[in-house]
């Protein structure tokens, strides 16, 4: 009887703390890749920034945005500051959405990721000034060597000593990003002021096209080594890429690629059997003829 009254006290416990836990991620979904928390509005990705530069990473865990997100009239705190132990190390899906409105006046490292060990992808940021003594639009700096962003599109204006269109420095990757930034700053770089670790496809030109972007979606995320379903395709809007809200899906034009890198091994198999299939359905009706 005693056992049962203390296992019944320790569950009690249990649940209570994972409450606890559940009330302090104010976000709808679950956190997984299948259900990812849910970032719709200014509030929800304030309270991001919070959470994180509180200690939270986040890591393994899953966010999507969902709607276009304003932060005018917000005196933005990066998400994981700067200077401090704390980045965020989960995954950040934009969705093809857009975050407008971006300003910072702190001193210090500045961007809408301060310290980023995790991964953005498919995320727009424009109409966005980021100031800062360094800085970038979409993260200040990577931690470790595991930041990983891709399929971004910057147009945003930076003004620091050390300026960059995507990050100041990056110990990790950049890759499929398209960046129209204006740079005022001693040291200054389209993608990165300072390092970066290892960047492909990424293009900073003007006319750029989403025929261009989209070409480079399979072997950007080869490089990355994520599904090339989880990128969002470009669209052309007056001359000029854009992101969309439509995943790329793969297609008979990608059998060549996926032959060659092995990759979708699923798909090779389905393939293989079809092909078959159809060599023996040849070969009986060529019977049958006879």
């Amino acid at each position: 009887m005693k056992k049962l009254l203390l296992v019944a006290i320790l569950l009690a416990m249990l649940l209570t703390v994972l409450s606890a836990c559940v009330a302090d991620v104010p976000f709808k979904g679950a956190g997984t890749s299948w259900d990812p928390y849910i970032i719709e509005t200014a509030s929800d990705i304030c309270e991001l920034s919070r959470l994180v530069n509180g200690g939270n990473s986040f890591k393994r865990k899953f966010f999507r945005q969902t709607e276009d997100v304003d932060l005018s009239g917000i005196d933005w705190v990066p998400i994981g500051m700067y200077g401090t132990d704390n980045s965020f190390d989960g995954t950040y899906d934009g969705n093809g959405r857009v975050i407008t409105g971006l300003e910072t006046s702190r001193e210090g490292g500045n961007g809408l990721f301060g310290r980023l060990g995790g991964t953005v992808m498919n995320l727009s940021v424009e109409n966005s000034v980021i100031r800062g003594d360094i800085a970038g639009s979409i993260a200040c700096s990577s931690s470790g060597n595991k930041g990983l962003i891709i399929n971004c599109c910057v147009k945003a204006t930076v003004i620091a000593a050390e300026a960059g269109g995507i990050a100041h420095d990056f110990n990790g990757m950049i890759l499929n990003c398209r960046t129209d930034c204006t740079l005022e700053g001693e040291i200054t770089g389209n993608v990165c002021a300072g390092a970066l670790a290892f960047g492909a496809n990424n293009r900073t030109e003007e006319g750029v096209t989403a025929d261009e972007m989209n070409a480079t979606i399979p072997t950007s995320a080869y490089s990355a080594g994520i599904d090339m379903r989880e990128l969002n395709l470009w669209k052309d809007i007056d001359g000029e890429a854009f992101l969309t809200s439509e995943k790329r899906e793969i297609s008979s034009g990608d059998i060549p690629w996926i032959i060659k890198t092995g990759r979708y091994k699923a798909y090779l198999i389905i393939l293989t059997v079809i092909c078959l299939t159809a060599f023996v359905l040849a070969i009986r009706r060529r019977r049958r003829a006879v």
